[in-house]
């Protein structure tokens, strides 16, 4: 009672007293004076910064901040007048201080962590003071009006810093492969402690680990749930960003060492105080960042037109004596430690890659002109917004083109034999530097640049590069600025995007560092990720198309382009080729994404040219290129391209893409009314039963509600045909906004009937030839929808790999089913074209279906290879039963049959094709016109093969085909 009694005395008296002691404390330590501009070159401004508590990791992003700050011209007691709060880890004094800040009449507000977000955006959501937050891990779930990267209140910005949850437990497993168990302690009144826990707990179940969670509410108790984790016997214990918990960081590592378990983060530098190892945010970094982005509001940049990006400049600290205390299980790899920024060596020693240290502003000298000369591979779009971004740097620090600054720009047209001449004619130039563009671009100046200072930008890993042995060690006439991709978290997305990517292909020039670099990153992703990566090098950009169809050939699901240079100069070629495969291509730059890229993920390089503004001022005004550390500055954004997706026909539902990118989606119901679909069977058939088995999978993601948004009513024809026209009259009768027909004769009669109600068909193997458009773009207005057409050229391919001998394939057939000689005569083409001979039985009914299945196996045929249609779907076991007693094997191309009694099933995922189905009923409902969606294939083919039926046929499955097959049923 006591202590509760303290407490509330305290917060009453903070919040009382907070003027007086909190508004004048200067709580950390201040950024180093630095000189600027004149005090009276900018009007002084006010600002207010509030950190939730005393601790390292936000002492450090407070500095950070500052020194942002400084680098936009913003200076502390010369155009700034800067007022400090810190809340010491209390919500009721973090609540006070809030409503102080929002009311002080600031002209701008500055929040260290979740918790002074909250406090503060609550306060000041009627003052509206423009608002900058930072080290906040999902500002989404923060609860202060942020629903996307582009949907927040039009007075608050920032950068979320969502720490490598995944990468931290894979480098634990890294270390000890036999890791099973994991605990963590977190309070779960803590927004960002919550959001990593989710992703946590989903991390765990994909590697296999048990993770095992105890709750707190304050720091006191944390030390105690510790301990009480460690007694179960778990293997580690994980600290997560909960400033809960990082306040109590000690009695978590002291229970740890007395069950004699490691400790390893996401917020370093916990290794300091014994962590084994700390993967997460150089926070120093992150706090420079949303210095810089504060100092662009002050310098007048609109807070509603900033995306709420994240931001994860990685650091990586590693205990080698925590690692020898725990004997053998947890030795730390030689290839962690060289990526460590901070090494503590087996005898406690801390050996660190020291962080750039802040130099003086640069401030043009008056009356003078400087001359810079720009060296680039060739124009490129990312490559253009890196020299805006460098140019607008410059000018905010008082180096403008036309006014005293002179820029010379040369490119080298795409060859790397005339970056040489560029980059000597620009070193015996006037200039007082030479800014280089691309990794070919810096190895050029590096090789011919003697007398001028080289400032790099555009670069991927310039120590891969060969500026130098480190970030601090590097050769004497250069400096810049790096770009690493967050390749991992682009593979990550492109799984989370494409459930059935398991394959990928990459295309780079081994001769390019930078290349070489992302490759190896590359490499390490796909295996975290259980991807197979198949890797061509493409030393020309004559090369590229052909090892494009080569990768094609060799059945990726995907291609991953990253930044190589040769790759990107035939990008449009690689797109030509991939999606006339019909495959997706991510990459890591935004810029491109209108050439055709599904999917990007990495950084904007408008950012790093920004950022190579300072060192090359510095280097402008008469510093040395050797005492300015290199940089890496990587702003990335994960975006998404629609067209592209509608163009290769991939329906990816909308939560889906809302969850990978944090796009800004349209509304999922606009109009408020409750959709009737009305789903129109031809018969109960396996593919059917799939189909909408799919479709209520889709139904669970979706963001629709049924009841709410949608009712469904399901009727069947009962594989009559002249049932279908009646049914749909009744569906309409009854009003149905949207007619789901699933199969071809029900889609045939709705189009006949159905002109304005909107039409979204599934389970169609040609719409075309069924008469639902000229093409898959080209079709009736009120039409869209899900074809199946059958994976022919797959199917026969597998026949000339594993079965060469089968040279003579028979299938049955519906004339009076127009998809059905659709697809007889589509296998019968691709027969043609790769030496088969097709023997076709048609069969009008039901009851001719077993003689008509007799007399195909009668003829002399090596195999059946059954193309999927209504009628043969539904009497499946008779075309078993004639092949068993024929020993012919049978060969479906319906992914369904192998109950039905097919050896080997291939094709369309049904399920994929319902949970499509659900996509594109999502878009009609969200208010797009049929007649702009595509149709559609599922990208997914599912290879089964039944062993028992195999048997039965007396065949043989070859060990290579059993590894290929999505499934085999024992």
């Amino acid at each position: 009672m006591m202590v509760t009694i303290r407490r509330l005395a305290l917060g009453l008296f903070l919040i009382a007293s907070a003027s007086a002691l909190l508004l004048f404390s200067d709580l950390g330590s201040r950024v180093n004076a630095r000189q600027g501009p004149p005090a009276d070159a900018q009007p002084t401004k006010r600002v207010a910064v509030l950190q939730h508590a005393s601790q390292a990791v936000l002492d450090e992003s407070r500095e950070g901040l500052f020194a942002g700050l400084a680098e936009r011209g913003w200076l502390e007691g010369k155009n700034l007048t800067v007022r400090r709060f810190n809340a010491e880890g209390d919500m009721t004094v973090a609540q006070a201080i809030g409503r102080e800040m929002a009311n002080a009449g600031n002209d701008l507000l500055l929040t260290i962590s979740t918790p002074s977000l909250q406090a503060v955006a609550n306060a000041n959501r009627s003052t509206r003071t423009p608002h900058v937050f930072g080290i906040v891990t999902n500002p989404v779930a923060a609860g202060v009006g942020i629903s996307s990267p582009t949907e927040h209140p039009a007075w608050l910005t920032g950068h979320g810093t969502m720490q490598p949850v995944q990468q931290a437990f894979e480098t634990a497993l890294a270390i000890n492969p036999d890791l099973k168990t994991v605990g963590v302690v977190y309070n779960a009144g803590e927004a960002n402690a919550v959001a990593q826990i989710a992703l946590a707990r989903q991390v765990c179940a994909d590697l296999g680990l048990t993770l095992t969670e105890s709750t707190v509410d304050s720091s006191a108790g944390v030390g105690e749930a510790a301990a009480a984790l460690v007694s179960r016997g778990l293997d580690a214990l994980w600290l997560c960003g909960d400033v809960t918990v990082i306040t109590a960081v000690d009695s978590v590592i002291a229970a740890a060492k007395r069950g004699n378990v490691p400790v390893f983060s996401v917020i370093p530098p916990n290794v300091k105080r014994g962590a084994l190892f700390d993967l997460g945010a150089d926070y120093h970094e992150v706090g420079r960042l949303t210095g810089l982005l504060a100092g662009d509001v002050l310098n007048g940049r609109d807070p509603a037109t900033v995306p709420v990006e994240n931001v994860m400049p990685e650091m990586l600290a590693v205990n080698l004596q925590t690692a020898a205390q725990l004997g053998d299980k947890w030795k730390i790899p030689d290839s962690l430690r060289a990526k460590a920024r901070l090494v503590i060596d087996e005898e406690g020693v801390e050996k660190s890659t020291p962080r750039p240290v802040d130099a003086a502003l640069p401030v043009p000298a008056p009356g003078r002109t400087y001359r810079i000369g720009l060296a680039y591979y060739t124009p490129e779009p990312s490559r253009d917004s890196c020299e805006r971004g460098l140019l607008d740097g410059l000018r905010d620090l008082g180096f403008i083109e036309g006014q005293n600054l002179v820029v010379s720009r040369a490119h080298a047209q795409g060859e790397v034999a005339n970056i040489l001449p560029i980059i000597q004619n620009f070193d015996n130039s006037p200039n007082d530097a030479i800014v280089t563009f691309s990794t070919p671009v810096l190895q050029g100046a590096l090789a011919g640049a003697k007398k001028k200072p080289v400032v790099f930008t555009y670069v991927i890993d310039p120590v891969a590069a060969g500026a130098g042995k480190s970030f601090t060690d590097h050769l004497p006439n250069v400096t810049g600025i790096g770009t690493l991709p967050p390749v991992a978290d682009g593979v990550k997305a492109a799984r989370k995007l494409l459930p059935h990517l398991k394959t990928l292909g990459t295309i780079y020039n081994d001769g390019e560092a930078n290349s070489v670099k992302v490759a190896s990153l590359l490499r390490e992703a796909c295996a975290a990720q259980g991807v197979k990566l198949i890797e061509l090098t493409a030393p020309t950009t004559g090369d590229v198309m052909q090892a494009a169809q080569a990768l094609v050939a060799r059945k990726v699901d995907a291609f991953y382009i990253d930044g190589d240079n040769t790759a990107m100069q035939a990008l449009d070629g690689i797109v030509k080729v991939a999606n006339a495969a019909g495959l997706p291509i991510i990459n890591e730059d935004p810029d491109y994404l209108d050439r055709g890229i599904l999917l990007s993920v990495g950084p904007g390089f408008y950012h790093s040219g920004k950022a190579a503004a300072l060192p090359l001022a510095r280097v402008l005004t008469g510093e040395s290129p050797a005492q300015i550390p290199l940089q890496n500055v990587s702003v990335n954004s994960t975006k998404f391209n629609p067209a592209a997706a509608a163009k290769l026909g991939l329906a990816i539902p909308a939560t889906v893409i809302k969850e990978v990118t944090g796009a800004n989606l349209p509304a999922p119901n606009p109009t408020g009314k409750t959709w009737k679909l009305a789903v129109i069977l031809y018969n109960e058939s396996p593919p059917a039963e799939e189909t909408l088995a799919g479709m209520a999978d889709g139904w669970k993601v979706s963001p629709l509600v049924a009841g709410r948004d949608y009712t469904i009513k399901v009727r069947s024809a009962q594989g009559d045909m002249s049932a279908i026209s009646g049914i749909l009259d009744a569906a309409v009768t009854e009003g149905a906004d949207i007619i789901v027909p699933l199969s071809t004769p029900t889609m045939q009669t709705a189009i006949n009937k159905i002109r304005k109600i909107p039409v979204v068909f599934s389970m169609v193997a040609d719409p075309v030839i069924a008469g639902a458009g000229k093409s898959y773009t080209d079709h009736l207005p009120n039409v869209t929808g899900v074809a199946v057409m059958g994976p022919f050229g797959d199917m026969l391919d597998l026949l000339t790999k594993y079965y060469p001998a089968y040279k003579r394939i028979g299938t049955l057939f519906c004339p009076a089913e127009v998809n059905s000689v659709a697809l007889k005569d589509a296998l019968d083409a691709e027969c043609q074209r790769r030496g088969f001979t097709l023997e076709a039985v048609a069969a009008n009914s039901p009851g001719e279906l077993p003689d008509a299945a007799l007399s195909l196996v009668s003829r002399p045929i090596d195999a059946v290879v059954q193309i999927s249609d209504n009628l043969s779907s539904a009497g499946f076991t008779a075309i078993t039963k004639a092949a068993r007693q024929a020993r012919k094997p049978l060969f479906s191309l319906n992914s369904t049959m192998i109950p039905q009694g097919a050896v080997i099933a291939m094709g369309r995922d049904y399920h994929a094709a319902g949970e499509a189905t659900v996509g594109l009923i999502e878009r009609v409902i969200a208010g797009e016109n049929p007649s702009t969606i595509p149709f559609i294939l599922p990208p997914k083919v599912v290879r089964v093969i039944s062993l028992p039926n195999a048997k039965a046929a007396g065949m043989t499955i070859p060990e290579g085909l059993l590894k290929e097959a999505d499934k085999v049923i024992e």
